[in-house]
C-alpha cells in the first residue's frame, strides 16, 4: 500500500489568497489520499495525465467549500478515471514481478505498469532523504542524466506535467504529490530532452553560441530578453520546421538538426547563479524573481494575445500548460542547489520557446486582442470552476497579478537593434502599451472562452493559433 497523504500544509504562494481552514484541508486530504491510493498518474494508454490532484489542491486555495472536494474527484472518476482500467489500484501481487531499488530505479523507465513500484521507491526514498534530496539526485543527478535515463528531459515533458504536479507537491509540503511526480516523470517518454542544451551544466554560458556576428550584425554571445528573442525567431524562416497539417507538431523539432537551431534561440537567454538567488520575501524582488518575472510576461502573453483581432477568443492546450508551470518555479527552485535551479529555469524556458515555434509561432496581439479584453474580477467565480485546467489557469493569473499589476504601460520596449534587425514585422504589436490589466484581462478572456461555472466549454484549442489555417474557419 502506498504511504498515507498528510494534510496540506499552508501553500508557498498564500500571499495571493486567504488562508484555508483546517476542515477544508481535511477535506482535501481525504479526496487526496483516496486518489493517490485508487488511480495511476495516467487513466488511459496514450498517458494522457489524471489531473485530480491538480484541481483538489488548486480549489483548496482559491477557497472551495470543503464539501466541493469530494466532488471534482467524482466529477473525474465519471469521466476520465475508469475504476476498471486495469492500471488503476495498486496490484496485489506487485512483488511478484519485482521491485524498484537503487540499483535498478533506471531500468523499467517509460513501463506504465511499473508505476505503482515507481511510486513506493519514491515514497521510501523521500522518508528517508527528504523531498528536495530526491529532487535533485532523480531528476537533476549525473546518473538520472545519462542518454537513456534523461530524466530533466522526462519532467519537462508530458505537457509539462511531470514539472506541475511535483510542483505542487513541494508547494502544499506533501510527500504524497511529490513521489506522484517523481513516478510520472519515470513514467513520461524522454523526447523533450532534445531541447535541453547539448552539454548540459550549471554553467549556463557553456552551451551559447559559438561567439561571432548575424546577418544582422548582432552578436551572436549577447545576452538577450525572452522578448528579444522571440522577436528574432519570429521572423527566421529557418523555423518553418512544423506544420498546421502535423499531427505531432513537436515531432519535427525534436530531430537533432531542428533542435540545434532551437538552441541558438534559447541560448541567448543567460542565466547566472546571481539569477536564482532567494528573492526578498516581503517584496519579491532580486534573486530568481528576475528570471521569473521575465518568463511570467510571456506565458501570459502566450495565453492571452495569440487570439487574432477580429475573430474568437482561442486558448492554445499546450500554451495553457506552459503558463500554468511557471507558476511553480518559486516552490521548486529553493529546493535546489544553485547548479541545478539554473538547469530547471533553463530547461523550462526552453520548453516555453519550443511550445511558441510548434503552435506556429504566433503574434502577440497586445493592441487589438488582449487590450481589447474585460477586466471584470474573476477571484469568487475561480474557486467555482469546474475545469480543471481553467482553475489551475485563473489561480495562476490571481497570483501573477498580485506582483505584477502595479505594472505601468511604457515598462516595455525592444532594443533598436532588435527593431532594426526584424525590419517592421513585429511580434509584439502594441508592447509599448502591455500594463498590468494583462492578467485580469487574460482571466475575463478564459471566462468568455472556457465558461463560467456551471457551463463549462472545456474549449482549448489544438490547432496551432500561429498558423494561418487555423483560422480559415472564423
Amino acid at each position: 500500500m502506498p504511504e498515507h497523504i498528510t494534510l496540506p500544509l499552508p501553500s508557498l504562494l498564500r500571499s495571493s489568497f486567504p488562508p484555508y481552514d483546517a476542515q477544508a484541508a481535511r477535506a482535501a486530504q481525504e479526496v487526496l489520499d483516496r486518489n493517490h491510493q485508487t488511480y495511476h498518474v495516467f487513466f488511459n494508454e496514450r498517458g494522457l495525465h489524471n489531473h485530480a490532484a491538480h484541481h483538489i489542491l488548486a480549489a483548496l486555495q482559491l477557497g472551495c467549500a470543503p464539501s466541493s472536494f469530494a466532488q471534482h474527484l467524482e466529477k473525474a472518476e465519471e469521466y476520465l478515471l475508469n475504476p476498471d482500467w486495469k492500471l488503476h489500484r495498486n496490484p496485489k501481487d506487485q512483488g511478484a514481478k519485482g521491485s524498484i531499488e537503487q540499483h535498478n530505479w533506471t531500468e523499467h523507465l517509460g513501463k506504465h505498469d511499473w508505476y505503482w513500484h515507481y511510486l513506493a521507491f519514491f515514497e521510501s526514498q523521500i522518508k528517508e532523504k527528504g523531498g528536495a534530496a530526491c529532487l535533485e539526485e532523480f531528476v537533476f543527478g549525473e546518473k538520472a542524466n545519462e542518454k537513456q535515463v534523461a530524466m530533466l528531459g522526462r519532467f519537462i515533458g508530458g505537457a509539462l506535467h511531470p514539472f506541475i504536479h511535483t510542483g505542487y507537491g513541494f508547494e502544499f509540503g506533501l510527500d504524497g504529490i511529490v513521489a506522484e511526480g517523481l513516478a510520472m516523470t519515470a513514467m513520461t517518454e524522454p523526447r523533450f530532452a532534445a531541447v535541453l542544451p547539448p552539454r548540459p551544466t550549471g554553467d549556463k554560458t557553456a552551451s551559447t553560441s559559438n561567439s561571432g556576428t548575424t546577418a544582422n550584425g548582432l552578436k551572436t554571445d549577447e545576452p538577450l530578453s525572452v522578448f528579444s528573442i522571440l522577436s528574432l525567431a519570429y521572423v527566421d524562416k529557418r523555423l518553418d520546421i512544423s506544420h498546421h497539417s502535423d499531427d505531432d507538431k513537436f515531432a519535427p523539432l525534436l530531430e537533432p538538426q531542428a533542435a540545434a537551431l532551437l538552441n541558438e534561440y534559447t541560448s541567448r537567454w543567460h542565466i547566472s547563479e546571481d539569477d536564482v538567488g532567494h528573492p526578498d520575501l516581503l517584496t519579491i524582488r532580486g534573486g530568481s524573481a528576475g528570471k521569473w518575472t521575465e518568463l511570467i510576461w510571456v506565458v501570459v502573453l502566450l495565453l492571452g494575445a495569440t487570439s487574432r483581432p477580429g475573430k474568437q477568443l482561442r486558448h492554445d492546450f499546450f500554451l495553457m500548460h506552459a503558463h500554468n508551470a511557471t507558476l511553480f518555479l518559486p516552490s521548486l527552485l529553493p529546493q535546489l542547489t544553485i547548479a541545478s535551479r539554473i538547469k530547471l529555469l533553463d530547461a523550462l524556458w526552453r520548453t516555453i520557446f519550443t511550445y511558441w515555434v510548434a503552435r506556429g509561432r504566433p503574434v502577440f496581439y497586445i493592441e487589438g486582442t488582449l487590450l481589447e479584453s474585460t477586466t471584470e474580477p474573476v477571484k469568487p467565480t475561480a474557486a467555482q470552476h469546474n475545469d480543471e485546467h481553467a482553475a489551475k489557469a485563473l489561480r495562476s493569473l490571481i497570483h501573477y497579478a498580485e506582483h505584477l499589476s502595479h505594472t505601468p504601460a511604457g515598462t516595455f520596449s525592444l532594443p533598436s537593434g532588435i527593431k532594426d534587425a526584424v525590419q517592421g514585422r513585429e511580434v509584439f504589436p502594441g508592447l509599448e502599451k502591455l500594463d498590468g490589466t494583462a492578467f485580469i484581462r487574460t482571466a475575463g478572456q478564459l471566462l468568455q472562452n472556457q465558461g463560467w461555472p456551471g457551463e463549462e466549454k472545456e474549449n482549448w484549442d489544438f490547432e496551432g493559433l500561429g498558423y494561418d489555417e487555423a483560422w480559415q474557419s472564423g
